[in-house]
C-alpha cells in the first residue's frame, strides 16, 4: 500500500533573514563583559558566605585568615592612626596622674600627724614614646570634656578638717577594727612599732573608763597614755595616727572623712 508523505520546507527572504536568525561569530565557553560583571557576588553576598564560613577561616596566617582580614581592612581604613592618638592620651593622662597625686600628696602631708609616701603608678608601655606631631597636635586641639564638679564637704566636717588633725573625730569602732585588721595580717604586724601585747584589753579598758562612742584625737591620745603602758602604749599610738591619716585623707579625696578603717597594710 502506497502512502504521500508531504515535506514542509520553511524559506525566508533574503532582507528579513538577517532579523531573524543571529548570524554574528562568538566563540564558545566566552562570557561577554557584561555577563561576567552580573555573575559577580554582590556586599551583601560576600558577607552572606563570610558569616557562613566564619568558623572555617583561619584564625592565623598571610592569607585566607581572620589576621589577614584584620590587617587588610585596618590597613585600608587607616586605622593606625587612631591607635596613635589612643597612645598619646594615654601619656598625657599618665602624666597628668601622677602631676595631681604629687599635690594631693604635698596637701596632706602638710595636714597629717605622719607623712605618707608617695605611691609610684605603673608607667604606660608604649613601645614608641614619642608619638607623631600631628597626633600631638590633634590632642592638643581636642577641647577637654565638661568635669564633673568637684565633691562639696559639709560645714562643720570643714570646720574639722581646718582646725587640724588634733581635733579630728575617731570612734571606738574605728580603732577597734583597724587593731582587729593589725592582728589578723602579718603585713600589717610587721610595720608596728612593738610587738603586739595586750592592746585589745586595754581599748576596752580605754571604752569602760574614758571613751564609749567617739573622741577627737588629743583625748584618745591622753586616754591611751591613761590605760596602756610600754610597747602596748606605742602600738595604739600608730594605730591612732593611721585613722587620723586615713580620715583625712579621704577628706581631700572625696570631700567627707569616710570609715576611717585600714583596708591595706601599706597604710600603716
Amino acid at each position: 500500500m502506497e502512502e504521500n508523505i508531504k515535506l514542509n520546507k520553511e524559506v525566508f527572504a533574503k532582507r528579513p533573514y538577517k532579523k531573524i536568525i543571529d548570524t554574528s561569530f562568538t566563540e564558545l565557553g566566552v562570557k561577554s563583559i557584561q555577563e561576567q560583571l552580573d555573575s559577580q557576588p554582590t556586599v551583601q553576598e560576600f558577607f552572606n558566605l563570610y558569616n557562613e564560613l566564619f568558623y572555617q577561616i583561619n584564625e592565623l596566617g598571610p592569607t585566607n585568615s581572620h589576621e589577614y582580614l584584620v590587617k587588610t581592612s585596618g590597613q585600608y581604613i587607616a586605622f593606625e592612626v587612631d591607635n596613635d592618638l589612643i597612645e598619646a592620651l594615654q601619656l598625657e593622662i599618665a602624666d597628668l596622674r601622677k602631676e595631681l597625686l604629687g599635690s594631693q600628696q604635698e596637701l596632706a602631708n602638710a595636714l597629717l600627724p605622719e607623712p605618707a609616701p608617695i605611691d609610684e603608678l605603673p608607667s604606660v608601655n608604649i613601645e614608641n614614646p614619642e608619638p607623631p606631631a600631628n597626633i600631638i597636635a590633634e590632642v592638643i586641639n581636642t577641647p577637654a570634656p565638661e568635669a564633673p564638679p568637684p565633691p562639696k564637704a559639709s560645714e562643720k566636717d570643714q570646720e574639722m578638717y581646718d582646725a587640724g588633725y588634733q581635733y579630728q573625730e575617731i570612734t571606738w569602732e574605728m580603732m577597734s577594727r583597724n587593731l582587729k585588721f593589725i592582728e589578723d595580717n602579718p603585713d600589717a604586724i610587721a610595720r608596728m612599732p612593738e610587738k603586739l601585747g595586750k592592746e585589745s584589753r586595754d581599748l576596752d579598758d580605754i571604752k569602760k573608763k574614758n571613751i564609749s562612742k567617739k573622741a577627737i584625737y588629743m583625748d584618745w591620745k591622753a586616754a591611751i597614755k591613761k590605760r596602756s603602758s610600754g610597747k602596748e602604749t606605742k602600738n595604739l599610738y600608730k594605730i591612732l595616727a593611721t585613722t587620723v591619716n586615713i580620715l583625712r585623707k579621704e577628706f581631700v579625696k572625696n570631700k567627707s572623712f569616710g570609715n576611717g578603717v585600714i583596708t591595706n597594710a601599706n597604710q600603716i
